[in-house]
């Protein structure tokens, strides 16, 4: 298991609220941390840690845009900074919980050498299919709908300037209010609604809100769909 979760706001939030998101998912996984952070419509900065989550290593005081990820690795530990979320393509930052069955299949959407996670496969999809020119929610759907297996996922499209988010049997949940939308892979106080599976979210940056912008089947052995 790891663990997702963020938020975006109208107005600057603590890094406090970060952080009780990221504490409240640390049972799923806590053997590496990342975080993209900043102003909604600026470039983000990237952090990433080989070592469990403390509050400590969040390093802004304030931001409207925070997208974060503590890994459980399904291929065993690893310091290597492209194994630690966010996975960053020239467009796009993407943070994976789940584990991928089908995703050796899959080689023509690994980027280079070291794209060896069932992880990069997604990112590397989308950012060819996108490359390609297809719209992202297509890329999405047209990958994520191959992949067998659990996955929930936050995609960050930073010349868009949108969040998006989906899963498959892996947890999500998300919660809108006073001008923020958080979500995360725990069901929270402010993060309540579960996300449906095989639906694609937009949490849109500008306007502060989300909604369903397409949809996907998907095969997962695990479980019956809900």
């Amino acid at each position: 298991m790891c663990g997702i979760f963020g938020f975006v706001s109208k107005r600057p939030l603590p890094a406090a609220d970060f952080c009780q998101l990221a504490s409240a998912n640390l049972h799923r996984g806590n053997l590496a941390f990342g975080y993209a952070y900043g102003e909604r419509g600026e470039t983000l900065q990237v952090k990433r840690f080989g070592r469990p989550f403390a509050p400590e290593l969040v390093v802004w005081a304030e931001a409207t845009l925070a997208l974060g990820h503590v890994r459980a690795p399904t291929a065993g530990q690893t310091d290597t900074e492209g194994h630690i979320h966010p996975l960053a393509s020239e467009r796009f930052y993407l943070a994976h919980n789940g584990l991928l069955l089908n995703h050796e299949a899959f080689g023509e959407w690994r980027l280079g050498d070291g794209w060896d996670l069932d992880s990069h496969v997604i990112l590397g999809g989308i950012t060819k299919g996108v490359a390609e020119g297809q719209a992202v929610v297509a890329a999405i759907e047209g990958v994520v709908g191959q992949l067998n297996g659990q996955q929930s996922c936050w995609l960050w499209d930073r010349e868009e300037g949108a969040v998006y988010l989906w899963r498959v049997m892996s947890p999500l949940y998300w919660g809108a209010a006073e001008g923020a939308v958080m979500w995360a892979s725990v069901a929270t106080e402010r993060t309540p609604t579960r996300a449906k599976q095989g639906v694609v979210y937009r949490v849109d940056v500008g306007e502060v809100m989300v909604e369903e912008v397409g949809g996907f089947s998907f095969y997962c052995p695990y479980q019956v769909r809900d």
